[in-house]
């Protein structure tokens, strides 16, 4: 079971590098923020922001 849940992963990982390739955004891996997130930290992004 674990050795088909590696190759699974394997998969999905020459997936998201051949899309990464294409026109299309790379697909996020499970788990990771996407780049587009908004920065908690930016300017008036804060609720104290004046």
């Amino acid at each position: 079971a674990v050795a088909d849940a590696a190759r699974r992963a394997a998969a999905l990982a020459d997936r998201w590098a051949a899309e990464d390739t294409g026109d299309n955004p790379p697909t996020p891996s499970p788990g990771t923020t996407p780049a587009a997130a908004p920065d908690d930290d930016a300017p008036g992004t804060r609720p104290d922001a004046k």
